[in-house]
């Protein structure tokens, strides 16, 4: 179990969290700090990481190496069957230099120390998982109706790029009707400290079988 917690409405200062989001945050934290038995410490994003962005990182590097893995000749070949989210993926990376991405990777391992220093061997960090109340089947933002999946969409980018194990718990659902999550990210080679503070979530804050609405599938037994 983690001897402290620390929580941030987000990984990345995009701004603030839209006020529905902030409101079931806030509420989030508190159940945790009662469900844990542990003191939450309330942090700024800036004080997270400060050698970049790493949710924009994350798209270079994924980008870049979701085409390498493909090969040019198979993307152009194909580009066409496609979805737009993909195509906007191909070329994103053929504008990208390999010196950015170069450039991009050796910050890599900033971010990491960052967090490593941040968390030491028994401190989880909590946010929300998401930071859009939502966003539409087609995957556009309902507000905008651009992107619903760009770098400020989310808290889970970071992780994909230092390493540290992270899981994400049903804690609420928004005036949307759209549920909520509390991810909690742990140090590194810490999955089970992840997966013990989730334990102890899920014992004080039980969730359901089935979404509102729906019955739970009858049981097997």
């Amino acid at each position: 179990m983690p001897k402290r917690a620390i929580a941030s409405p987000r990984l990345v200062d995009f701004g603030p969290l839209p006020g529905p989001l902030a409101g079931l945050f806030d509420a989030a934290v508190a159940s945790f700090e009662g469900a844990a038995g542990i003191p939450v410490e309330r942090i700024e994003p800036a004080d997270i990481f400060r050698a970049g962005n790493p949710s924009k990182d994350w798209f270079v590097l994924c980008s870049l190496e979701h085409v390498h893995r493909f090969g040019w000749e198979f993307c152009d070949a194909n580009y066409d069957r496609f979805s737009p989210l993909f195509q906007g993926v191909v070329d994103f990376a053929r504008a990208t230099p390999l010196d950015e991405y170069m450039v991009t990777r050796r910050r890599r391992f900033e971010y990491v120390r960052e967090l490593d220093l941040l968390l030491g061997d028994d401190v989880v960090l909590l946010t929300p998982t998401n930071c859009r109340s939502w966003i539409t089947v087609e995957g556009n933002d309902p507000e905008s109706g651009g992107p619903g999946d760009d770098a400020d969409a989310f808290n889970t980018d970071p992780q994909n790029i230092t390493g540290h194990p992270a899981i994400s718990v049903p804690a609420g659902v928004t005036p949307d009707g759209v549920p909520f999550g509390l991810e909690i990210t742990a140090p590194r080679f810490r999955d089970g400290m992840a997966l013990t503070a989730a334990a102890a979530w899920e014992h004080a804050n039980p969730w359901p079988m089935a979404a509102p609405g729906y019955e739970p599938f009858p049981s097997a037994n």
